[in-house]
């Protein structure tokens, strides 16, 4: 298998390379849940990542999507010590099948189960304010009383979209091949989060700055601002709307 097929934490090496995206119908289960780490031989560090709704260019800053207020403080049914599911009540939006699956369940309030975060397996599709039934990657450690709230939190990594402008939100990579639209049946590829990487200049900046998202979709600058994601360090001087090396310091 090619040394641009990412190594996993299991040990396995991934059947897709950083180069190659693939399709999954709804519903259907991709070849790694979103999140899923991987790395090459040279040290470069990459998540399984999907995409929705737009094109993504190589070498342009990605980010996490906005967290739905329809997800948030959701009510949780009462769940015995060591289920391996959790019930909770949607809000208006309706959820697709493995739509949260690699991400979390973050419980909120509760007597018993406050400040957990559960990693999600999968589940099926269902329909706004209804009951939507979610395996989790292992047992939960405490009993769910009926006071529980929760949060549901898509994989970083799900979802993403070319950054906005000046820290819009999350930095979480690059995408190291273009990506096509995946509005109707999502693409998967690997991220890029680690090492070094070509990435988009939004100004002429000087070597080993820390850069962090420009004023320009999908560029980075350099970080000033506090507060500010720094999401790499430039290699060479930087020439504004040119791809640079950069070492990306976005997740090990």
């Amino acid at each position: 298998m090619s040394k641009l097929n990412p190594w996993l934490t299991n040990g396995r090496q991934s059947d897709q390379s950083i180069f190659e995206t693939a399709s999954a119908a709804p519903g259907q289960t991709a070849a790694h849940l979103p999140g899923t780490r991987g790395v090459l031989e040279d040290g470069r560090v990459f998540h399984y990542a999907r995409n929705s709704g737009a094109a993504i260019v190589a070498g342009q800053l990605l980010q996490t999507p906005d967290l739905s207020a329809q997800n948030q403080d959701l009510a949780a049914g009462t769940e015995i010590l060591g289920s391996t599911t959790i019930t909770v009540t949607l809000g208006s939006v309706a959820a697709t099948a493995q739509d949260f699956a690699g991400g979390y369940v973050v419980t909120n309030s509760g007597t018993t189960a406050a400040g957990l975060t559960l990693p999600i397996a999968s589940h099926p599709a269902a329909a706004g304010t209804a009951s939507l039934v979610l395996t989790l990657d292992g047992p939960n450690p405490v009993l769910f009383n009926a006071d529980t709230t929760v949060t549901l939190v898509k994989s970083p990594w799900a979802d993403v979209i070319i950054s906005g402008t000046n820290q819009d939100h999350l930095a979480c990579g690059v995408s190291p091949t273009p990506v096509v639209i995946g509005s109707t049946t999502a693409q998967y590829f690997w991220c890029q989060t680690w090492g070094l990487a070509g990435v988009w200049q939004d100004d002429t900046t000087a070597n080993g700055s820390a850069l962090a998202s420009g004023s320009t979709a999908g560029q980075v600058e350099i970080a000033g601002a506090d507060g500010d994601q720094v999401v790499g360090l430039l290699m060479e001087a930087g020439i504004a709307a040119d791809y640079s090396p950069t070492l990306l310091t976005i997740a090990p």
